[in-house]
């Protein structure tokens, strides 16, 4: 049982990769010749920017669980689950183009469905998450996979 509030936020390493890549790529191709040296500092500018700017958006983001429920809060507003409204919980595997994603998905009765992308979450959060999940909402139909989340066991290549 929840006896205190826990705050999870996603990890703020994902807003590097934009910063890191592209000035990368840049020192490599532009090193050579000094007269696209601007270009350069244009590409880490940019980098710059895009990388602050999903460190913000990031930072907007936090899940709260407390004995109530559980509390979504992003960007464009907060959304609250009653853990007697939960109906299920289950992990989806998600795919995007080329690539493809895995999401905890939380199932009220009455509201649409909240989808959390595992990726931008440590193991020790999602782990806390399903825990909660499984023992604040025992009436909820709880996927095998969040069961594993919640033992520690995060088999990412098994479906």
């Amino acid at each position: 049982m929840l006896l205190t509030e826990e705050v999870y936020r996603p990890r703020k390493s994902v807003a590097s990769l934009p910063l890191i890549a592209p000035a990368t790529l840049a020192f490599f191709v532009f090193s050579e010749r000094a007269y696209l040296e601007r270009i350069f500092w244009i590409v880490t500018a940019i980098s710059v920017a895009v990388a602050l700017v999903i460190f913000i958006l990031l930072r907007a983001i936090e899940i709260r669980l407390s004995p109530e429920g559980i509390t979504f809060r992003a960007i464009n507003g907060v959304r609250v689950i009653r853990w007697t409204e939960l109906e299920a919980v289950e992990v989806r595997w998600v795919h995007t183009g080329k690539s493809s994603r895995r999401e905890l998905v939380f199932r009220p009765r009455s509201d649409r469905e909240a989808r959390l992308n595992t990726g931008l979450y440590s193991r020790r959060s999602l782990q806390a998450i399903a825990s909660a999940a499984i023992m604040m909402a025992p009436q909820a139909a709880i996927d095998n996979r969040v069961r594993r989340f919640a033992k520690g066991n995060f088999s990412w290549f098994s479906r």
